[in-house]
């Protein structure tokens, strides 16, 4: 066995001895008093140590995918019922001279031109937008995922810019195919006006 090294307590002696006598009583060769020997220090092996650390990162691995795994079992769960139950919102904006009616159904926008000038400068969510028309009556813009679903309780109309009146000319019910109708009315002023709504559902 390795010999242990270690030092006197009594009188500072340094002392060196068979690993076997650990945990023995023996007396000091300098100042002759008793003395117990001390334990051998555990030394783990280096490949041991090695071992416990490729443990730890498999461990600190699986947990990872596990989590991975469950936010996107819940993202699938949660997406959908975002897209068709969650609030859901589009903004406008143009240049209107005359009397104009945005009509949303499905996930379909379209405007309804009824007097004076045709909208000009619109926007759609942000985005510029610049229709084709056939006499009054302009090309759909598509609007995207969730839209489909309005429901005539949960719409709010908000109205932003604007001289003269937004309204909620029309709720989405069967009788019209779920169609929601919101005019832009600046038929009492001259000249055209900027005006801007959104609309939420």
């Amino acid at each position: 066995m390795a010999d242990l090294k270690f030092s006197c307590p009594q009188c500072r002696q340094h002392i060196k001895c068979d690993a076997s006598y650990a945990g023995l009583q023996i007396n000091c060769p300098s100042c002759q008093k008793s003395i117990a020997v001390p334990a051998v220090p555990s030394v783990v092996p280096s490949g041991e140590r090695v071992i416990q650390i490729q443990i730890k990162v498999s461990t600190l691995r699986k947990t990872a995918i596990g989590a991975l795994c469950l936010l996107l079992a819940v993202g699938l769960i949660v997406w959908p019922i975002y897209l068709f139950v969650g609030t859901r919102k589009m903004t406008f904006k143009a240049s209107v001279d005359g009397t104009d009616v945005v009509k949303l159904r499905g996930n379909s926008m379209w405007i309804e031109h009824l007097s004076w000038r045709l909208p000009e400068r619109i926007n759609v969510n942000g985005k510029k937008w610049v229709p084709q028309w056939n006499g009054d009556l302009s090309a759909r813009y598509t609007l995207g995922w969730g839209a489909t679903h309005r429901r005539a309780a949960n719409i709010k109309l908000t109205k932003l810019v604007g001289r003269g009146t937004i309204t909620i000319l029309e709720l989405p019910t069967p009788a019209n195919q779920e169609t929601l109708s919101i005019q832009m009315d600046d038929s009492d002023f001259g000249g055209a006006d900027w005006y801007q709504f959104a609309v939420s559902w």
